[in-house]
């Protein structure tokens, strides 16, 4: 195996590690300008849980993980900049930041924030394997910059959760907080059933652009937002979405044309 401590840099050339990797102290891999890739082609751990922090700036090189990350959890994890990320199975570190992403982010099994956040700006997100971010802050950020966000897993989290598609928001997936707010800022498509809770306490959940569905009065909704607002800001049903339940809220608003199968509303305090 393999147990560093020390930062590496290139001049545009790749990092492999080949081997199982045990991070002993903070580590920084830089591979310049003009970027080469850094793959981690086996596991990759800490030697004490949540302490020892990974940066890792590849330019227009890709970042991949191609095993476990974190059976005892790594520190901070943060990216710097990259092409393409890929993280093909779980992935264990107190927080994950990437800051800069000119490609597009997969994530194929669970990710957990162990005490800190999850932020992920780049240009594509497609998530595949849970985000689990429910100790510490646990706030989510997703943000697809020119791309779309393509949710096909949950999100559970400790802290509010916003999510930016800047061509789209294309969501299946189950979303949850602890009264924190649920953000959809962009475009929004069902393409599964979806349900958001933000528990029995405070935590809106917002929808500030448009709500359709990609099959017309199949993709059904629901919400519980304790005694949070719900709010759709704009067009909700260009292509009608299926049944929609509220099963607690504080206020509801319905600014624009709303078409669905059916609107129940359970319970509300406003």
């Amino acid at each position: 195996g393999i147990s560093t401590a020390g930062d590496i840099t290139t001049m545009g050339d790749r990092i492999v590690f080949n081997d199982f990797t045990t991070l002993t102290g903070n580590v920084q891999l830089n591979t310049g300008t003009g970027g080469g890739d850094v793959d981690f082609l086996a596991t990759l751990s800490s030697l004490t849980a949540n302490t020892n922090n990974l940066t890792i700036a590849a330019d227009s090189g890709d970042i991949n993980f191609d095993f476990v990350v974190g059976s005892t959890p790594l520190g901070a994890v943060t990216l710097s900049s990259a092409q393409n990320v890929g993280i093909d199975n779980t992935f264990s570190a107190a927080s994950l930041t990437q800051s800069l992403g000119a490609g597009t982010t997969t994530i194929a099994n669970t990710l957990t924030a162990t005490t800190g956040d999850v932020s992920i700006t780049t240009s594509g997100i497609d998530l595949n394997g849970n985000i689990v971010a429910t100790a510490g802050t646990g706030a989510v950020t997703l943000e697809a910059g020119a791309g779309t966000l393509a949710l096909a897993a949950a999100i559970n989290a400790n802290g509010a959760v916003s999510l930016n598609g800047g061509t789209a928001i294309n969501t299946s997936g189950n979303v949850t907080t602890t009264a924190d707010a649920i953000t959809f800022n962009d475009p929004t498509t069902l393409t599964g059933n979806v349900l958001l809770s933000t528990g029995t306490g405070a935590g809106d959940v917002n929808f500030l652009s448009t709500l359709t569905a990609n099959a017309a009065n199949a993709r059904t909704l629901g919400i519980t937002a304790g005694t949070g607002a719900i709010n759709f800001d704009n067009v909700v049903g260009a292509t009608p979405l299926g049944a929609v339940t509220l099963t607690s809220a504080g206020n509801v608003a319905i600014d624009n044309t709303f078409t669905a199968v059916s609107l129940t509303q359970t319970a509300g305090t406003g």
